[in-house]
């Protein structure tokens, strides 16, 4: 088999993981957000929502910016069996984020009464100081869980990052609701679930992958060039949680608690749609780091314009469905209480669609090392969406929150797509995108008009979607959206799986003609 489908190979299998992992994690944190919705007030919701949003934003600060860096420069080490600068890197990013964790996280305690009486919400510090004590275990765990990307230890991933973490959560909370506990049962949960994970993902890193506690080799700490591009990244991470969690935080000062709720859960519902875009990055970027120090450029611009082909053929079916149907969504993810997030659901499906298809341009550049463009490109970005949401949330509330957080997202992600092209003259596009966007058209014309009518209950809503998915899995087959080396990866992923699916060689194929 050829070089390009060595590549697709390493890809998929660290997707294919991720998928799994990703896919149990989102099933796991809707039965946590199922629990909550019904548990909880959504002012209750509301508060700790609030609070996560800011603790999230100063871990993006005590963070560093090395998560990126220490991925980048793990693999490059790693190819280039360079193991006294690897160890180096774990050993020093662990040090020095340790340090800055444990500094920020006191300032963020001291500073807790303040942001309460600045935001005008009772019970904020309460939940700011419980989230505060699982915080520095998070800001670690988060740093070892970009180390297992540099390695490619998607399992590693999987299982601390994504099955442990969601398990504990509906573990957690339900033990705590059961006991009587009220609103703090929520930042409990989160911080005990920040301690555990914390442990199991530093076995998986110094048992499983990389011993560096206790080895008496010698190795060389890259400070200057860890620092050089990480760095930059700060204000990058530190904007991208201000993209994140901006919406939410000015909604909590310019709204209510119930607001920041309602707002809150339908965005967890939006994210779907950036799910596959998030899964395939993360293996994405360090196999292209791999490529490029390789000088593989036609197979960087293969595995680019298939990725970003995946991502769009997955993306858009859910975003579509979404638009068709946004109550009868709501409704079954999160009760009657927050359907009047159903226009704020419509918004956040858009603006995640055409982020999901130019999601990768981004980690095109973090390959390449340009990570102070993207500094520029994120700052400016993250001023542009704070000024809609200050303009826009007086005026329209959640729906002009959705409306400013839509319009930063396709820009920030456009920008540096557009970049990585005139860098590099490889762009993600090609002629199986325009065919997905056919298929959908044409299958959602027909939903709309056809299906739709007949769809008033959450019984109705389960089997047309599975008629709905599968038609367009089959039509964009049909109408040869994928290639020969999509068949070998499909092939590929189905003997890893339990699943047996009917006339499956014929669909093949007739991919390989």
């Amino acid at each position: 088999m050829n070089s390009d489908m060595d590549s697709y190979k390493t890809l998929l299998r660290g997707a294919g993981l991720l998928f799994i992992g990703i896919f149990a994690s989102k099933i796991l944190n809707y039965i946590f957000r199922f629990i909550v919705a019904r548990s909880f007030t959504p002012s209750e919701y509301g508060l700790f929502a609030l609070g996560t949003a800011i603790i999230g934003l100063f871990m993006a600060i005590a963070l560093l910016g090395l998560p990126s860096g220490v991925s980048r420069y793990i693999s490059e080490y790693r190819t280039r069996k360079e193991y006294d600068k690897l160890r180096g890197t774990i050993t020093f990013s662990l040090k020095l984020v340790t340090i800055s964790s444990i500094i920020i996280t006191i300032c963020l305690y001291l500073s807790s009464n303040y942001i309460e009486s600045f935001f005008m919400k009772d019970g904020l510090s309460q939940v700011i100081k419980i989230l505060c004590i699982g915080m520095p275990f998070y800001i670690i765990f988060t740093l070892v869980i970009n180390m297992f990307y540099g390695f490619q230890k998607s399992e590693y991933v999987t299982i601390s990052g994504y099955l442990s973490e969601n398990i504990l959560k509906v573990t957690i909370i339900l033990i705590l609701v059961f006991i009587g506990f009220n609103g703090t049962a929520l930042p409990m949960t989160w911080t005990m679930t920040a301690i555990i994970v914390f442990l199991i993902a530093l076995y998986f890193l110094q048992v499983k992958t990389f011993p560096f506690i206790g080895i008496k080799e010698k190795f060389i700490e890259p400070r200057k060039e860890l620092l050089v591009f990480s760095l930059p990244l700060i204000f990058v991470s530190t904007m991208w949680i201000i993209l994140q969690w901006t919406d939410t935080i000015m909604l909590g000062y310019f709204m209510t608690s119930k607001d920041v709720a309602i707002y809150e859960m339908v965005l967890s519902a939006g994210k779907i749609v950036l799910m596959f875009a998030t899964m395939f990055s993360v293996v994405f970027m360090p196999l292209i780091t791999s490529l490029y120090t390789n000088n593989k450029t036609k197979e960087i611009e293969a595995i680019y314009k298939s990725t970003t082909k995946w991502i769009t053929v997955v993306s858009l079916p859910i975003c579509i469905y979404f638009l068709i149907f946004p109550k009868m969504t709501i409704q079954l993810l999160f009760g009657s209480q927050y359907l009047e997030g159903a226009s704020v659901l419509i918004i956040l499906s858009i603006g995640y669609l055409i982020h999901a298809i130019m999601f990768l341009g981004g980690s095109f550049l973090a390959a390449l090392k340009y990570s102070r463009l993207q500094m520029i490109i994120v700052i400016i970005t993250g001023i542009l969406n704070i000024l809609l949401n200050y303009y826009l949330i007086p005026i329209y509330g959640i729906i002009g929150s959705a409306i400013a957080t839509s319009i930063s997202f396709i820009l920030w992600k456009t920008t540096e797509t557009i970049l990585a092209y005139k860098i590099t003259k490889i762009h993600p596009l090609s002629i199986d995108l325009l065919k997905a966007f056919i298929a959908a058209a044409i299958l959602s014309v027909l939903v709309k008009y056809l299906i739709a009518p007949f769809v008033n209950n959450l019984y109705s809503y389960a089997i047309f979607s599975l008629i709905f998915f599968g038609s367009y899995i089959l039509f964009t087959i049909l109408i040869k959206c994928f290639d020969k080396n999509d068949a070998e990866s499909i092939e590929l992923i189905l003997k890893k799986s339990p699943l047996k699916i009917p006339y499956i060689d014929i669909l093949l194929n007739w991919i390989r003609k």
